[in-house]
């Protein structure tokens, strides 16, 4: 992430997605969007009170998207890589935040083998452990093959913004594999948040489902594809389980 800041005090910086999050819901920012980047800029001096401590202070958040890196790459078929996981990644962590990343949600191997979390809606310990139907992983990876997921040409996989938490989805096929990663769940927990094209933006008095609505082909057709997959993937968890406490680490590529 690039910070630009120009002040003659001494200022505070808070973690960035606090930063963002209050100053976007406030509706303090100027937001662009696009497959550039999202920039933001806070054009006013009353604002900085609760924000940062500084009187006079003009600052230039400037966030540049990632999802530049193929999303399409080969790998050998071992099985004892997963085939499916889902967590929560990043950098931007909050200060108060002392749980280890990543977060994950459920871990699923070619012969049926699944972990998951007890806690479905933030991940992390305690784990369970069990097995389903092998054919259930093929078909879901085959569903969203048919849908150009493993494909470099399809539509870009990740949207989020350096220095910040989001989802990541791992699938593997055989010997392809790629991630879908996107913060626009994270943030839309915070109900005057919005994530558009990629960017996080205030509701400014609309309401979410219209400007979901409005929003560019391109991320709606992610976001819509991120559901699905989402749902596809939680209907692996099955409804019992053995407790799973041995280290559950991934060392996914990229």
């Amino acid at each position: 992430m690039n910070l630009y800041l120009l002040a003659n005090e001494r200022i505070d910086i808070r973690p960035v997605r606090d930063i963002i999050e209050e100053v976007v819901e406030n509706g303090l920012t100027r937001p662009f969007s696009g497959r550039a980047g999202y920039t933001m800029v806070v054009r006013t001096e009353k604002a900085f009170g609760s924000i940062m401590s500084s009187s006079r202070l003009f600052v230039i958040l400037l966030v540049s998207l990632t999802g530049c890196a193929p999303s399409y790459t080969k790998i050998s078929d071992d099985p004892t890589t997963p085939s499916v996981a889902v967590m929560i990644e990043g950098g931007g962590l909050r200060l108060d935040d002392f749980n280890q990343y990543p977060k994950i949600f459920l871990v699923a191997w070619p012969d049926g083998k699944i972990v998951w979390s007890k806690n479905q809606t933030e991940g992390g310990p305690p784990f369970f452990v069990g097995t389903i139907d092998a054919k259930q992983i093929a078909e879901l990876l085959n569903e969203f093959d048919s849908r150009m997921v493993f494909d470099k040409s399809s539509n870009r996989h990740s949207w989020y913004g350096p220095d910040s938490n989001y989802h990541s989805i791992w699938l593997r096929n055989r010997d392809v594999y790629t991630r879908l990663e996107t913060w626009h769940e994270l943030f839309e927990e915070n109900p005057n948040l919005v994530a558009i094209n990629g960017g996080i933006t205030s509701l400014d008095g609309k309401t979410r489902d219209d400007m979901i609505r409005a929003d560019k082909s391109e991320f709606s057709e992610f976001r819509k594809l991120w559901q699905d997959l989402r749902e596809r993937t939680a209907e692996l968890v099955p409804a019992s389980g053995m407790p799973y406490d041995e280290p559950l680490k991934l060392d996914l590529p990229r």
